[in-house]
């Protein structure tokens, strides 16, 4: 029963840690669409801002990346422990 209780606590981490990961994901698309669309600049300021939300994007993913690269080695380590 314990353990039941345990992967239930842990499946509902899990889920909390991936909406708020989309959530972010999502929001800064959205957020980089609604500055550019609303802010006509010159073309170099546009590229220049479209540039740097780029790299901001590749910050995030990176650190999706990461934090699913933990959780898939962690499961592959607690399947190996049982």
């Amino acid at each position: 029963m314990f353990f039941k209780n345990k992967n239930l606590e842990e499946k509902k981490n899990r889920n909390t840690i991936d909406k708020i990961v989309m959530g972010l994901i999502i929001g800064g698309a959205i957020g980089s669409a609604l500055g550019l669309s609303f802010a006509p600049d010159e073309g170099s300021q546009t590229r220049e801002k479209i540039k740097k939300s780029s790299l901001v994007g590749i910050k995030l993913l990176r650190a999706v990346y990461e934090v699913i690269k933990k959780r898939i080695t962690n499961h592959i380590n607690q399947k190996r422990d049982l």
